[in-house]
This record gives structure tokens, sequence and C-alpha cells, in this order.
């Protein structure tokens, strides 16, 4: 599958991915000019790629020195951190973080023995929403961001997945 963007409403279709049999999960930057998506273009492992809407570039690898394969992505408001899900087989995926620039270092949101994964990063960029299973089912979490170990609350009450924040930022 490839990936394309369209100019809404008459503007042209514009094809993004060439490489890979799976390109998957885009995720808008912040400026409003690039996207970021998970593609198998590399050796068929899934790695997350940085590419312009406008098609005028080729694909780029977000973190080359990190072989974790990452198959979901989201970007704070502000342009400054991704947060991301490694694993690519259910019973295996976790969460993490990088700054787009300066310290890079790898921050681990949510990583254990069950799966977690849709990470959504809240507008103002102080939390962090994921779905963990840790409950034995799908169950929507927050914790502060980037200090995710201070503290962590579940805010479904009985189930929940793909959390989505208000544009204000005060609701899943």
């Amino acid at each position: 599958a490839m990936l394309w963007v369209k100019q809404l409403d008459t503007g042209p279709l514009t094809r993004i991915s060439f490489d890979g049999t799976v390109n998957y999960r885009p995720a808008w930057l912040p400026d409003g000019r690039s996207l970021s998506f998970s593609s198998d273009a590399d050796r068929g492992l899934t790695f997350l790629y940085r590419a312009r809407a406008d098609g005028s570039d080729k694909p780029v690898r977000l973190f080359p020195a990190d072989t974790s394969q990452i198959d979901e992505a989201d970007w704070s408001r502000d342009g400054q951190w991704v947060a991301y899900r490694t694993g690519v087989i259910s019973g295996v995926r976790d969460i993490y973080a990088r700054r787009v620039t300066g310290d890079t270092a790898r921050l681990t949101v949510a990583a254990g023995p069950t799966d977690e994964y849709n990470p959504a990063i809240s507008p103002d960029g102080r939390w962090i929403a994921y779905v963990s299973l840790e409950s034995g089912r799908e169950e929507v979490y927050v914790r502060p961001f980037p200090d995710v170990t201070r503290a962590r609350w579940q805010v479904s009450p009985a189930g929940g997945t793909s959390p989505v924040w208000a544009h204000s930022g005060r609701e899943l």
C-alpha cells in the first residue's frame, strides 16, 4: 500500500511513498507541510519515515540508529517530541518518546509485560494518553509528559482504545 496526499477540494493527488509493501499510519507534523509514516521499505522491517506532503523530497528514516521497529507515532503540537509504539506483534508492543532535536535519548513512556499502544500527546504537551492491556483488557491511561514516572491514571472506566485529545486538551 502506498501513501498519497490529496489537496482539498480540487487539488492534486500526490504520491508520498514509493518503496516497501506496507506504508501506513501517517501522522501530520505540526508544520502541516510534512508527515511521518511507518514503512517496511528497509529490508521488510517497519521503521518511521518523514516526507514532505507535496512530494518534493524522498522519505527519510527517522532515528536510523534505533533498531526497534516503529509501527505508529504521534507528534507534539510544538514539533519538539514524537511519541511512538515499537513492536509489530501483539504482546510485545511498548510506547516511547524522543525529542526531535537536542537530547534525543529514548524516553520510556509505557513498557511492560503486556501491550501498550496508541500514544497521543495532549495539545499543550503536558500529558500523554495510551492504551494498555495490563488489566487484562484494553484501557486508556494518562501520564504527565515528559515526566512520565511522576504519575499514571486509568481514565477509561470499563475498557477503552484509540485515545484522541479534544482541541482544548482537557478531555479525551
